[in-house]
């Protein structure tokens, strides 16, 4: 019953480390799916910020046209072209800047918990190892100990077998029964001899 022990703990210890483990993985997905949105909202300012600048192009283009038919329209209208692209780019840019700083400082977060994450997982993986490890030494001490206890017979033991061995095959059938029924008796009960 005691070698089962140490076993029955070791089994524990498993079982709670691999729920710790995880519990680890659980939030290491989680962080992954705030990143991919994080990513997301990044890819859709991207694509504000790609519009703001085809818009500036069409004004570039419509100031150039303005361009070619006078110099004095054209300076105009590069004048305005070049007022609004600064307004809608400011406008624009505004709110683009303060979601991708909100977005950086949460990617900057997972990036370092993705980073923590395989620590953790190493150090998880290395006490189960080495848990697993010191198991099997203890097993197979345990077992050695058990296979030299099952195989050493002492000499007085081995002299008891001889007699016995020696009792028996004198002994005739009635005393034989006897024999029995001291072996299989309890210790305290009395020996009943019939003749």
């Amino acid at each position: 019953m005691n070698d089962i022990e140490p076993w029955a703990v070791a089994i524990g210890d498993f079982r709670r480390s691999t729920e710790k483990l995880t519990v680890q993985i659980d939030e290491l997905t989680a962080q992954t799916r705030t990143c991919s949105a994080v990513l997301e909202k990044s890819n859709d300012l991207v694509e504000q910020v790609d519009t703001v600048g085809r818009q500036i192009q069409d004004e570039v283009r419509k100031a150039e046209k303005a361009w070619s038919n006078a110099e004095e329209v054209a300076l105009r209208a590069a004048a305005e072209a070049y007022s609004a692209a600064c307004r809608g780019v400011d406008t624009a840019i505004k709110p683009l800047i303060a979601e991708l700083s909100t977005a950086t400082k949460a990617a900057n977060i997972s990036i370092l918990e993705l980073k923590r994450a395989p620590v953790l997982a190493k150090r998880y993986v290395m006490v189960v190892a080495t848990a697993f490890f010191i198991l099997g030494l203890i097993s197979v001490y345990t077992t050695m100990r058990f296979i030299d206890t099952a195989a050493s017979v002492s000499a007085q033991e081995r002299v008891n077998a001889q007699y016995f061995t020696q009792l028996w095959r004198n002994a005739n059938p009635e005393e034989q029964r006897i024999i029995k029924s001291v072996i299989l008796r309890s210790p305290m009960e009395p020996v009943v001899l019939r003749h």
